[in-house]
């Protein structure tokens, strides 16, 4: 995906909500705290119909997002 962004919401370190609104998504990230230098993620796509974006993309987008988290960590 290419495209432009815009962000709606920031509460710092809690939540983002943006779209790509090349491909019309909408995107909440929730974060909370979940123990010592860790937090627990939430994501909600909401894609418009037959948008091509499949029931995984959630969990794929989390995985890179805690590998480029993990990677920028001291």
């Amino acid at each position: 995906m290419a495209g432009n962004l815009l962000v709606l919401e920031v509460v710092p370190r809690s939540r983002v909500v943006f779209q790509l609104l090349t491909e019309r998504i909408h995107v909440e990230l929730e974060l909370e705290p979940a123990g010592d230098d860790e937090a627990a993620a939430t994501l909600a796509v909401e894609p418009p119909r037959f948008v091509g974006v499949g029931r995984q993309f959630p969990s794929q987008a989390l995985s890179r997002l805690a590998a480029l988290v993990r990677r920028a960590a001291p």
